[in-house]
């Protein structure tokens, strides 16, 4: 009874590793000439459309950031990788 199915796809994408490494991100897209590059900091998850997106800073048309936690939630560790990012773009 059950060869008669065909396997459906998982609902979910695999889970994400425990750490990201920047090298692990897509590329970034190039700017437009005289245009400040996008900043990466992070891989977003996005389990509403299943798929990860990378999450970056545009300067261009950035206006505000909160990063919100309770205390050791990874808050300094975000503004570390924004910083470090920015230095390397």
């Amino acid at each position: 009874l059950l060869d008669d199915f065909t396997p459906q796809p998982s609902p979910w994408l695999e889970p994400l590793a425990d750490r990201v490494r920047a090298e692990d991100l897509p590329p970034v897209p190039k700017p437009s000439p005289g245009a400040l590059p996008a900043v990466p900091y992070a891989l977003l998850d996005l389990p509403q459309s299943q798929e990860r997106r990378l999450g970056v800073i545009d300067f261009a048309s950035f206006g505000h950031l909160y990063v919100i936690g309770s205390p050791r939630s990874g808050r300094t560790q975000v503004l570390r990788t924004i910083a470090g990012s920015a230095a390397l773009a």
